[in-house]
């Protein structure tokens, strides 16, 4: 759901981090190709959600599908996508 004033925000400002919308976590710092910090949103509608929530979620950005197994293997990371099969099987022979 988004609010009414989405339509007085620019493209221009979207991209530069200014969301609009509701949801448990807003946007609190967008490093384009870097990172992107949400934080929890304590006038959510729904209290039901609030147990078991995060405070901050960080979402780090890295190009190299290597670098984030690595990530997850020496717990720097909780969650990875899209990293190939091949990388996976290299990776358990090695261990």
């Amino acid at each position: 759901m988004y609010s009414k004033n989405i339509e007085k925000i620019s493209t221009d400002s979207l991209r530069k981090g200014y969301a609009s919308g509701t949801g448990p976590y807003y946007l609190k710092n967008w490093v384009p190709n870097n990172h992107i910090k949400l934080k929890k949103f304590d006038k959510y509608w729904n209290k039901n959600l609030e147990k078991g929530f995060f405070n901050e979620i960080k979402i780090k950005v890295v190009s190299e599908a290597s670098t984030r197994l690595q990530m997850i293997d020496n717990n720097i990371a909780d969650f990875a996508t899209l990293i190939p099969s091949e990388i996976i099987n290299i990776q358990k022979k090695t261990s």
